[in-house]
């Protein structure tokens, strides 16, 4: 007696587990542009903020220096906040170099460049920064 065997028709041809790989590289070809977007403009916020830090810890050597024994001159306030660039980069907790700094009556900064560790340059015009 001869025994014949019944084979087993599951499972997916080759060609169809081919086009399913294409239809995945094809989407994620696409994909990558899109998040390439998204983490540079998180980058950039990410700069934004530390040079707005920076902004506030300015402000606050302002406010010190003007709380001291004497009451200094707007020049005065501009050229301390200057020269006390490292101060303000600890006090921020950045790596950045402030110049080009303008201190209003009422001693508010109402314009700072600041110049982050990593090479970015941004200032603040007293509203926004750019």
């Amino acid at each position: 007696m001869k025994k014949t065997r019944k084979y087993s028709k599951k499972g997916f041809t080759l060609v169809e587990l081919i086009v399913v790989l294409v239809i995945l590289a094809v989407m994620a070809a696409m994909l990558v542009p899109a998040l390439t977007g998204y983490i540079d403009e998180a980058r950039k916020k990410k700069d934004y903020n530390a040079a707005s830090e920076v902004l506030t810890a300015a402000q606050a050597v302002v406010a010190e220096y003007y709380g001291g024994d004497s009451t200094p001159t707007v020049a005065e306030a501009k050229d301390y906040v200057d020269a006390n660039s490292t101060r303000i980069s600890q006090l921020a907790g950045v790596q950045a170099t402030v110049s080009g700094t303008s201190v209003g009556t009422d001693y508010e900064i109402t314009g700072i460049t600041v110049q982050l560790n990593g090479g970015n340059t941004y200032t603040w015009d007293g509203t926004k920064w750019s």
